[in-house]
């Protein structure tokens, strides 16, 4: 007399992402090279459109892999040219196809705003190698430090 056995396995409930632990999750994100705007956005649209969840895991990743890039990018930009440059917070995926950077009215040479100062647009070459769909520089005030007041004694 043969017994035989089958194995089945229960149907999975639930989308698959609640049967992954949550570091899992954020620890495939981050060996993720081709996320926006590393890379073209198309790369995982199937992925990001899957379901709700996927797209705010995967826009956290994003936006935290862009927010160490850019932080790394104004540290080397303020080394290599002396001008401070203003990085915006990333959040979204809208922030990850728009980016708008400050640089100080000092970063243009002359009074025409015909020439940069030396080393700046060599500096801002590393912004133009990557996925934005739009790249905006804002020339702001640089102020003076303002003097400081003698206080009156009386």
């Amino acid at each position: 007399m043969s017994t035989s056995t089958s194995i089945t396995t229960p149907p999975q409930e639930g989308p698959f992402f609640s049967h992954l632990n949550y570091d899992v999750r954020i620890t495939t994100y981050e060996h993720i090279d081709d996320l926006p705007p590393f890379a073209r956005q198309t790369e995982f649209a199937g992925f990001f459109l899957s379901c709700r969840q996927a797209k705010q895991e995967l826009e956290e990743a994003a936006t935290l892999r862009l927010t160490k890039y850019l932080n790394q990018f104004k540290a080397e930009f303020e080394q290599k040219t002396g001008f401070t440059v203003g990085i915006p917070t990333i959040s979204t995926f809208y922030d990850l196809r728009v980016l708008k950077i400050n640089l100080p009215f000092a970063a243009i040479q002359d009074k025409n705003c015909s020439s940069f100062s030396p080393g700046v647009l060599g500096a801002l070459l590393p912004l133009s190698t990557k996925f934005f769909d739009k790249l905006y520089m804002q020339f702001v005030y640089d102020p003076e430090p303002i003097p400081h007041r003698r206080a009156r004694i009386s």
